[in-house]
């Protein structure tokens, strides 16, 4: 018995980073998507901070540049002068910008993700190549092993890309909020005060539904493989003769209507949709 824990142990410690660590909250897994991201392209993962940075402040100036136009053009008569034409270029400067960094931040996540799927799947062939007989007879460390496919890295910069969309939204609202309190302190304040209720709800429902979904994913691959062992026509003779097909087609059952009342129960919402709402909301 010991000699089998040790075994699985050793298998175990072989998986990579996101497959043998234990179902994690939404924060710690962050963590680890970060750190994985690191170390499979550190200076991609650079660019895309410093350019989502820079994308954050790009409305802040749009607002800005769009009072400056509307002060200056209020006497048309006097045509546009030359702070008119300054504001907008700056305005047209600030639209090419964020269009442009918008598709470099997509270029270089998307090249990101395809080199972190490789080497996320080359690194499982390689480790499954080494396991033993007895690692898939146990059931933790089969398990593991089914939580890493060819879609792990997309998974894990999605999880990456979500929190860098809400952290551009906040820079968004935050600098808006800046030049907007240079006109009026008080319709700054009620900008910056309104959504935070909102968004603290948004967060908390949102990683309630991200534990669910890493509770329940077990489930769901035992779910996937009653499905494939009902539709697969070389072990059909198998399930007649043993009188299997009900009793897959119940656990199945049982496990979607699972689904289904978790799903209806709690609906999950993208923790930055509200700060992209606001900060729309706050740039018209």
């Amino acid at each position: 018995m010991n000699d089998d824990d040790d075994t699985t142990d050793k298998s175990m410690d072989e998986l990579p980073l996101l497959v043998k660590k234990p179902p994690a909250p939404l924060g710690l897994s962050l963590q680890r998507a970060i750190a994985v991201l690191k170390d499979t392209g550190r200076y991609s993962l650079l660019a895309i901070i410093v350019m989502t940075l820079v994308r954050g402040v790009l409305p802040a100036v749009q607002v800005a540049a769009i009072g400056s136009l509307v002060a200056n053009i209020a006497d048309l008569s006097s045509g546009l002068n030359q702070a008119a034409l300054w504001a907008l270029t700056q305005l047209s400067l600030a639209f090419i910008g964020a269009y442009v960094l918008e598709n470099l931040i997509k270029y270089v996540g998307d090249r990101l993700t395809l080199k972190l799927s490789y080497d996320t799947d080359i690194t499982v062939v390689r480790k499954l190549s080494s396991l033993e007989v007895q690692d898939f007879e146990c059931a933790h460390t089969y398990d593991s092993i089914q939580r890493v496919d060819s879609t792990t890295g997309q998974h894990i910069f999605e999880l990456f890309d979500s929190a860098r969309s809400g952290i551009q939204g906040a820079i968004s609202i935050v600098s808006i909020i800046a030049v907007i309190a240079t006109w009026n302190l008080w319709i700054a304040v009620a900008l910056l005060i309104a959504p935070i209720p909102a968004a603290i709800a948004t967060f908390q429902l949102q990683n309630k539904a991200y534990e669910i979904d890493f509770v329940r994913a077990p489930q769901l691959r035992l779910a996937t493989y009653f499905r494939e062992l009902l539709t697969s026509d070389s072990i059909r003779k198998e399930i007649g003769v043993f009188s299997l097909a009900q009793l897959f087609e119940s656990q199945y059952t049982n496990i979607r209507k699972g689904f289904l009342k978790t799903g209806l129960l709690a609906s999950p919402l993208q923790p930055n949709q509200i700060w992209h709402t606001w900060a729309d909301f706050s740039f018209c």
